[in-house]
């Protein structure tokens, strides 16, 4: 029990003990006259031998006592108040941490997230060129049945608008100068449902032919998702060779 309550406890004490330890002592007072006995009654002991001065001291000594309890209850409450203060602060400063490195993962995981989309959206246009140069190779193949003989092999080069595939095969510098042959060819995205559903297109043309200057079958001067877009864009492709 705290100094505070055992102060109070003494307050109130002092004085009511002091009383019934008084009261205890004294001996009742017997009168003959009819005023002497009506003074007297006011301040006579019970059949317990408490007076109503007394009774009146020992309620002040509970209310007293029931006042110092409810106090060091009140203070103990508080105490606990103030701990669980202390507890949910420290659990927000955990939880306020917490959030922010989350948060900061999430952040993260979409960053990533968004790259992976663009570097797969661009893998995705490569292949899609990539098939192309391959149909293109075997156009040119096809196109060239005396061709292909011998340790050198044959190439295949993107057609510039109004060029003509002999001229364009003679610039490069790698010995392939030949022209064998000019193709322009296109196919359609998707999987076919039939057997008569046209999947591309193809055209078989000579080596000094520089017509056709539509600059969507110019694979060079094309954008990049172009190869994308639904559409007969004949791409024209010279087939070259080493002499």
């Amino acid at each position: 029990m705290s100094y505070f309550v055992a102060a109070i406890l003494f307050i109130c004490l002092e004085q009511p003990l002091a009383s019934l330890g008084a009261l205890s002592n004294r001996k009742p007072r017997t009168t003959s006259t009819k005023t002497e006995m009506t003074e007297t009654k006011k301040d006579t002991p019970d059949d317990e031998g408490v007076t109503e001065n007394g009774k009146m001291k020992l309620i002040v000594l509970f209310a007293c006592v029931s006042l110092a309890l409810a106090g060091s209850k009140l203070k103990k409450l508080k105490n606990e108040m103030a701990d669980l203060e202390d507890k949910f602060a420290t659990v927000m400063n955990d939880t306020s941490s917490s959030l922010e490195e989350l948060q900061a993962d999430v952040d993260g995981l979409i960053t990533a997230f968004n790259e992976y989309k663009e570097a797969q959206a661009k893998k995705d246009i490569d292949n899609q060129w990539q098939a192309l140069h391959m149909a293109a190779a075997a156009a040119c193949r096809g196109s060239t049945p005396q061709g292909g003989k011998g340790p050198w092999s044959n190439s295949v080069v993107p057609k510039e608008n109004g060029v003509k595939c002999d001229d364009q095969c003679s610039r490069n510098d790698d010995g392939r100068t030949l022209c064998k042959a000019e193709v322009s060819l296109t196919g359609y995205p998707g999987k076919a449902t039939s057997y008569t559903e046209r999947v591309g297109h193809f055209y078989n043309y000579e080596c000094d032919g520089g017509w056709n200057a539509d600059i969507t079958h110019n694979e060079v001067a094309a954008e990049e998702d172009a190869i994308q877009v639904t559409g007969t864009a004949y791409y024209r492709f010279c087939c070259c060779a080493k002499p």
